[in-house]
Parts: C-alpha cells; structure tokens; sequence
C-alpha cells in the first residue's frame, strides 16, 4: 500500500492515522481490515524514514495491544507473526526513537510529538502485555527512558508530555523486574527528578499519578535500592499526599499508601515518623472498616497497617490499636464475605493482629486487655468453626491463635478454655490445607512447650509473613524452669483427638506438615509421661 506513495510526509501522516484508529480502547471490528497491513508497517518500521518508522511502530504496537486482549485474528500464526513483528522490529524502533541523540539533544523543545509517542507506545506495550514487559526490562530501555526525565522538564508544555510518557514506560518496567529498578536508581539524577514531581504544588493529576507509579514500583525491590528511597526523602513526599489528598485521585492515593506500605517494612525510624505525623489515624480512616465495598485502596491502607506492626515499638502497636476501634473490627470479622474484596480485607486485619501479638506476654495482653480478652478469642473461635471464610482466611486466624499461645501461662489457659483443642483437631484432620495444618501443629506445639534450662529465652513465634516457630518462656536467670500446667493441657488435647490427628500427618507428603507434626507428637508426649 504505502510504496506506491512517494510523498513521505504523506505516508507518516497516514501511518499516523493508522496509530491512531488502531489505538485502544477501540471495537475489535474497527480493527480487523488492518492486520493485512502488518507486514508492510513492518518493512517500514525496519527500512522507512525516520517519521515513517515512528508511526509504522506505533501502528504495529498498538494492532499489537488490541490482538493480545481480544485476539482479533482465529489464526494462531497471524498472531504469533505480529508478537514476533513487535518485539523485532517495532520495539527496537520505538526505543532508538528514544535514544538522546536521535533527537540531537533537543527534547526540551516546544516540537516533541514524536519523542513523546514513542515513549506511550513503549508504556502501553510493557503494561498490556507481561511477557513483553519481562524481555525489555533486560535490556536498556530504562536507561534510555532515564535520559528522558534528565533532559526534559515537567513544568514546560512539550517537556510535560514527554515526561509523563518516559515515566508511564518506567513504571510498568520497573513493576516487573529487579534490573530496571536498579538501573533507575544508579541514573544520576533520575530518581530526584520523579521525587520533584511529587513536590511540585499543584502539579498535573496526570503527572503525579505517574510519579506516585513509578515510586510504588520501585518501592517492590531489595531492601537495598529502597534506601535510595529513602535518601531521595521520597517517604516525607509521599506522607504528604497521604495526610494532605486535596483533590487526589483514589489511584494517586492508592499509589502513594502502597509506596509507604512497602517502606516502613525495613526503616523502624520511619515508622515513628509516621506515628507522630499521625499517619496511623490517616490509614485506618482510609482503610474504613465499616463500609459494606472494599476497595483497593482500603486493602492497601490495612496493609500499611500490618507492617507498620511489624517488629514495632509499643508505642507504636498502641497507636495502631487506638486508630481501629474494636467494635469496627469485629463487625469486619464477622460480616459476610458479599465483594470480592472482603476476604482480602479480613486477611490484613487479622494480620495486623497477627504482628500485634508477636513479641511478649506483655504484647498478647496489650491486644487482649484492647478487646476485652474473652471477646478476643471468641470472635476467632467463631471463624474457625463456622469455616464460612476462604481458606486464607482461617490460616490467618490460627497464626493468630498461635500466637497468643506464645504467651504467659493464664493465656494459654484462655485459650484451653474458649475449646482450642476440638478446633486444632479439626484442622489438622484430612481436610485441612497444609498450611493450616502446620498453624494447628505450632499451636499445639506452643501450648504444651516445656523449657527445662536455666537462661533467659527469647520467645519465638510467626509474624505475618514468616512461618511459627515454637514459642520459649522467658525464664529469668533461675535455675530451675518455671512450673506450668503444660501436663494438664497436653491431656486435655489428647482428649480432643488432637494426637491422633498428628499420628496421621506424621508421614504427610509435605516436609513442614510431617516435621511440625512429629515435634507436637514428641512434646505431647513428654508432657504425659510428666503426668
């Protein structure tokens, strides 16, 4: 078609069109009559002029965006031929269009439409298609992209265009790989140039959702890179809009809330920053606890929750606790699981709890003493017997459990006595998953454990995220261990069937089941032959 034209400036324009009417969203049917052009865009992409390259790219990968989510040809080879013509020929294209001195370093300039489309069109490929995503990201498009926001300004005209689009095309691949991320970071001055945007007074919408993109994708990588973060004061940026969300979208939020989840995780210093600015009054009140729809926003905000919890200070477990009122918490517990997101939600939040615990005897009583220690464990109870919530859900619940059974010996006893054992046993049976079946077998394990040495012991138990391990009395520098009722509980689960479960799980085919299994059986039974 286009080599009869000799009019170059006709054929771009025209590739242009093409780009255009091959864009998404757009119906399959609009779309269909262009696939017989697939392989001429190619040759242009490959051998055209610089314009024409440019467009007959774009053309081929957006035709390349609408075949991928709506497979608008039956035939599996046109298929596999226009993937193959995109990660050839129009990608390369759309990344040398990138390159500074493609442009001889005038990007800043008021006639960047070229520079900016092919920046999209990098963007959208990445974000629409995972296995595109995982295969740039090795290369150098980030590098490339970096160049971009050196040398482009987000506070003029042209420059603003090709600045959202270099960081639309950095978010996507920094999401999905390890290399990016650390390319990013080691491109002088690219990172402050994405902080200042977040800086900016009364920046674009556009611009700052981007921003906030391309920060929580980022925020994903080791725990090395995120000191880059840090050092860039991307956290004060983000806590801002946080505590500040004049006229921010739910996705800007949703962003910037994820960004600072991920963060807290390592930096304990952080998370008294946010205490003190108020941060974790800010969370829950996102998080909203008594709405009937969940979104993820609310998911989001439950898990910067749950790790601000994370190995934290008292002062800090308290400030959570006081922002999430208990009678808001046990109605989530309870409620019915109607949206698709409310299992998720009833995850983080038992989590919360989860981290809550961990710790000390003085940090179970702290969460018990909040809800009024009864009321507490009888609202877990509820869920594990009624196992009317997802398989998640109960796991979360028995590490909870577990967790308390970390705790002194009038814990251990409420536990005995709201009926644990007829509930561990349940779970360890047959239709249990195995990772509840490993909760159960810890529980058990905390509840009879026996520490018969002399030196003070750290006790031990799951966090969210890591597994339980067992649970040691702190025993003071006496020499003689402390006298518990280890006897009279280790009975009282035997009775519930408890040991006949784990009997059964001793040969299971998971390692964690069988070796859990075999420890609750060997300590039930030295607490017996103390009887």
């Amino acid at each position: 078609m286009c080599e009869a034209w000799n009019d170059a400036d006709v054929v771009q324009e025209a590739l242009r069109a093409a780009a255009e009417l091959a864009r998404p969203p757009v119906a399959v049917e609009a779309v269909r009559p262009l696939v017989a052009f697939a392989n001429s865009w190619a040759d242009l992409a490959r051998e055209g002029p610089q314009g024409a390259r440019l467009q007959a790219s774009r053309a081929l990968a957006h035709l390349s965006l609408v075949a991928h989510k709506n497979m608008v040809m039956e035939d599996g080879g046109k298929n596999q031929a226009l993937a193959h013509a995109v990660w050839r020929t129009a990608l390369p294209t759309l990344l040398a269009m990138i390159e500074e001195k493609t442009w001889d370093n005038q990007v800043d300039t008021d006639d960047m439409q070229g520079i900016e489309e092919a920046a999209r069109a990098v963007g959208e490929l990445v974000a629409a298609d995972p296995s595109i995503a995982q295969r740039t990201a090795q290369g150098d498009a980030v590098p490339r992209l970096a160049a971009l926001l050196r040398t482009t300004s987000h506070e003029t005209r042209g420059g603003r265009r090709v600045f959202a689009s270099a960081m639309l095309a950095i978010a996507e691949l920094c999401l999905v790989d390890e290399t990016p991320r650390k390319q990013l970071v080691e491109a002088d001055g690219s990172l402050e140039r994405i902080v200042r945007v977040l800086r900016t007074p009364n920046v674009e919408p556009e611009l700052l959702k981007l921003a906030c993109s391309c920060i929580r994708s980022l925020s994903r990588s080791v725990k090395q890179l995120r000191t880059h973060l840090m050092d860039a004061n991307v956290a004060e940026a983000l806590l801002k809009i946080v505590l500040e969300p004049t006229q921010t979208s739910e996705k800007v939020l949703s962003d910037a809330v994820s960004s600072l989840c991920n963060l807290v995780l390592d930096f304990s210093p952080m998370k008294e920053a946010i205490v003190n600015a108020g941060g974790v009054a800010r969370f829950a009140e996102i998080a909203d606890l008594r709405a009937t729809e969940v979104s993820d926003l609310s998911i989001n905000a439950l898990w910067a929750l749950k790790n601000l919890s994370y190995l934290a200070t008292h002062q800090v477990k308290r400030s959570v606790l006081d922002s999430l009122p208990w009678a808001d918490v046990r109605s989530a517990l309870e409620r019915e699981c109607i949206c698709i997101n409310s299992p998720a939600l009833k995850y983080q939040l038992l989590a919360i709890f989860r981290n809550l615990i961990f710790g000390g005897a003085e940090d179970v009583s702290l969460v018990l003493e909040y809800a009024g220690h009864s009321n507490f464990l009888r609202v877990l109870m509820q869920l594990l017997s009624q196992a009317k919530d997802p398989c998640m859900v109960l796991e979360q619940t028995l590490f909870v459990l577990c967790n308390v059974a970390t705790g002194n010996e009038g814990h251990k006893q409420m536990l005995m006595e709201e009926g644990i054992g007829e509930i561990l046993a349940n779970y360890l049976s047959e239709t249990g998953t195995n990772e509840q079946r490993v909760a159960a077998a810890w529980c058990t394990i905390n509840l009879v454990w026996r520490e018969p040495h002399q030196e003070k012991r750290r006790k031990r138990s799951g966090l969210h995220g890591r597994k339980s391990r067992s649970s040691y009395e702190s025993m003071g520098d006496g020499m003689v261990s402390v006298p518990t009722n280890a006897t009279a509980r280790a009975t009282a689960l035997m009775s519930a069937g408890v040991d006949l479960r784990l009997h059964a799980l001793a040969t299971a085919p998971s390692p964690d089941v069988r070796d859990r299994a075999r420890t609750a059986l060997d300590l039930l039974g030295a607490a017996e032959a103390l009887a």
